[in-house]
């Protein structure tokens, strides 16, 4: 049973890591549609570095080994993506879909914090 947990969350971090590529492409080039988003908010300026460490976050996340970190990572950027977007009045849905599926993903990969949190509780 652990075993497939563990395989199924693999596999969907494997997806979500997936799906970030489009994104991580457009920050990147600094594509007509991100730059246009991102030019109304003011950052412009930092739309590679924010891409860099997009990409970054995404690879530590996919990586079985680091995934603990990764965990951590991605909340931190889309927690971050949140803020950006519910400031700017934008539709926030998106970072709030992906955080969520992150930590859906780490339960499913057998996330540390997770696990102690129950014997945490009943001290």
């Amino acid at each position: 049973m652990k075993l497939s947990k563990l395989l199924v969350g693999n596999i969907a971090a494997g997806l979500v890591s997936a799906s970030l590529i489009p994104s991580v492409y457009g920050k990147l080039t600094k594509h007509e549609e991100v730059t246009k988003l991102l030019d109304q908010g003011q950052i412009f300026d930092w739309v590679v570095q924010i891409g860099i460490i997009e990409l970054f976050c995404i690879v530590i996340f996919a990586i079985p080994k680091t995934r603990h970190f990764g965990t951590v990572l991605m909340t931190a950027y889309f927690g971050g993506a949140l803020c950006y977007h519910f400031v700017k009045g934008d539709a926030y849905t998106a970072p709030l879909v992906y955080i969520s599926l992150v930590w859906i993903i780490s339960f499913l990969r057998g996330f540390p914090f997770l696990a102690t949190s129950k014997s945490v509780v009943e001290n």
